[in-house]
């Protein structure tokens, strides 16, 4: 009966229960939203370093972050081979070029990234990886982020006219599923091709990587390998990851910005619910006075406000929900980056379900501390 009551009161204000329910929706959009597009910017500002599966990196002394320009010459890659914990090592090549629109003729920055392919390095990428070692080994032959395929002007494979750093460039093949984070586009290469477009000598490379025997203690080696290879640092890959995203997220300030932002949507919502409630309360207030006087408990009365709460919120959340769907869709065909997940999903969720309950706070407080009397006041 109690119930029944509750799902009438909305009904026949359902007017003022749409505002709560659209402050339950923004919440609950807006929030997991932001979340996704933090996760995007985490992930694309080191999602070059991460694709390459080393445990070890060599990496120029008191280096800040993986999107730099200097290098190191070779020695340091031969003593590195001598560690009997190391069972491959390769030498990457990473740098900033301008890459030639091959129907316009204007340029577009890049960032190549060259690989020792042959070495046995492996790249977590959605790649064939027994054949990058062949299809990259010819002069000039280049694979392209495949978001950026439009912003180049690269149709097809083995198009005519691209040049990178004024060295002619062939695509044959597109690397799906990586944006960068600094917006220029993604060129895969191999080690010899990306010395020759970024004008590296061939002793020379940006990165020294290893990857240690099964069961190794990494942390071990990167320290033993650090007395042998004093003049560079050298780092485990969790270590330069962390390393890195602390970069970007002090020096830009992306990062808080978005968190902050989800926090606002949060009490944007939080303050419409509370108030949509309290208003529907305060007019009510004479009909709950009239249900305790008839013998109604509080917390019977109390029942009512939860129920409304919980049709409020699951309303609100499938709303929020059929909106994601499309904003991910809309964004996919975008190069804006978006993560959402199901840890995201569910803990946007459980946020905004902790939101509703304490805005309808206010409301309970007042039912509680309303006299049967209030029934028969004018």
């Amino acid at each position: 009966m109690l119930l029944k009551t509750a799902y009438r009161i909305i009904v026949h204000e359902k007017e003022k229960f749409a505002g709560a329910v659209a402050g339950c929706t923004i919440a609950v959009f807006l929030m997991i939203l932001q979340w996704g597009f933090y996760l995007g910017y985490d992930r694309d500002i080191t999602v070059v370093l991460d694709s390459v599966n080393a445990d070890i990196w060599i990496i120029p002394k008191n280096q800040a972050l993986f999107d730099s320009w200097l290098t190191i010459d070779d020695l340091p890659y031969w003593k590195l081979r001598q560690h009997p914990d190391v069972s491959v090592t390769s030498r990457i090549v990473w740098g900033w070029a301008a890459f030639r629109h091959p129907k316009t003729g204007g340029t577009e920055s890049v960032e190549v990234l060259g690989v020792d392919f042959e070495s046995g390095i492996r790249l977590k990428l959605d790649l064939i990886h027994e054949e990058l070692a062949s299809m990259m080994r010819p002069d000039g032959h280049v694979m392209v982020g495949e978001k950026d395929r439009d912003k180049f002007g690269i149709d097809e494979v083995g198009v005519d006219g691209v040049e990178i750093y004024g060295r002619r460039a062939v695509p044959v093949g597109f690397v799906p599923d990586i944006h960068l984070f600094t917006t220029a586009g993604f060129v895969l290469t191999s080690l010899d091709n990306s010395r020759s477009f970024l004008r590296l000598p061939a002793s020379h490379a940006t990165y020294l990587v290893a990857k240690c025997c099964p069961g190794t203690d990494i942390e071990k080696v990167a320290a033993e390998l650090q007395q042998v290879i004093p003049e560079h640092d050298v780092l485990t890959s969790q270590t330069f990851h962390d390393m890195t995203a602390h970069y970007w997220a002090t020096r830009t300030g992306i990062g808080p910005v978005l968190l902050m932002s989800s926090g606002l949507a949060v009490s944007v919502g939080f303050l419409i619910v509370m108030l949509a409630f309290y208003i529907s309360t305060i007019e009510k207030i004479p009909i709950f006075a009239c249900m305790k006087a008839l013998g109604a408990s509080d917390w019977e009365v109390v029942k009512i406000l939860i129920f409304q709460s919980v049709i409020v919120f699951v309303v609100g959340s499938v709303i929020a929900g059929v909106g994601l769907y499309v904003a991910v869709i809309v964004i996919s065909q975008t190069t804006i980056s978006v993560v959402i997940t199901t840890n995201v999903v569910l803990t946007g969720l459980g946020t905004t379900a902790l939101v509703s309950a304490a805005s309808s706070l206010l409301s309970v407080r007042r039912v509680l501390t309303t006299d049967p009397g209030e029934a028969f006041r004018s």
